[in-house]
């Protein structure tokens, strides 16, 4: 006979919380963050500052990392001249590899001057 499967007969898993990857680290710093935020409200005097004169120079130090960030000079980045391209072209001889640079760099450029060319039959890897 078959078994009822009402609302009583079931059996589910129960609930495995994550032991490692970054759901785990996330929930385990969450964690953490509030322990320590707990300990702050609870303990509030062992958490102050035990020295004037060091809240005051971290105060000073804090307001001039401010003004810095606020007054950062602003660098001029525009170039008179722009840099110069370097294009590969490989083929094999007797094809006129220079006459498709020239035509390519004229369509690109819309210089119909002549441009120095090096040509070597190094392979380099």
């Amino acid at each position: 006979m078959a078994m009822d499967s009402g609302v009583d007969g079931q059996s589910h898993k129960a609930h495995h919380s994550r032991h490692s990857g970054a759901s785990a680290k996330k929930k385990t710093k969450a964690k953490n963050k509030d322990q320590n935020s707990n300990q702050k409200q609870q303990n509030p005097k062992a958490f102050a500052f035990r020295s004037n004169a060091k809240a005051k120079r971290l105060q000073s130090l804090a307001v001039e990392k401010e003004q810095r960030r606020l007054h950062i000079p602003i660098i001029d980045r525009s170039y008179g001249k722009l840099p110069l391209f370097v294009v590969v072209v490989q083929g094999p001889p007797q094809v006129h590899i220079t006459g498709v640079v020239d035509f390519s760099l004229a369509d690109v450029t819309g210089l119909f001057d002549p441009c120095p060319l090096r040509s070597t039959a190094k392979f380099i890897e």
